[in-house]
């Protein structure tokens, strides 16, 4: 890490307790209390939607975001680069959002 650089990041924490972190309207999947402390044998894998949508924005924050996303997000297993994962699930970048959340998932 070169301590001189400097610049903006984004970073995803885990909401407050009792928080699901969803946006009102939106429901976690059944038996799924949340997305948040499975340990990394689980074999938890992202939504492909949601998964496909953040690349897009990541994409749109310019190349070395992308890169930054696609080379230093772990799956939950935190061994496997997310870029190395999509590369073996292709589909995933082909997931269609669901009618109504076109505009908000097209990132």
């Amino acid at each position: 890490l070169d301590s001189a650089a400097t610049g903006t990041g984004v970073l995803c924490v885990r909401p407050p307790d009792g928080d699901s972190g969803m946006r009102p309207g939106l429901e976690m999947p059944q038996g799924l209390e949340s997305v948040w402390g499975w340990g990394e044998e689980s074999g938890m894998l992202p939504a492909d939607i949601y998964l496909r949508h953040v690349v897009l924005a990541s994409r749109k924050a310019g190349r070395e975001a992308e890169e930054s996303f696609l080379d230093e997000t772990l799956l939950c297993d935190r061994r496997t680069p997310l870029r190395k994962y999509l590369e073996g699930s292709p589909e995933v970048m082909d997931t269609k959002p669901p009618p109504g959340l076109e505009e908000r998932f097209n990132g």
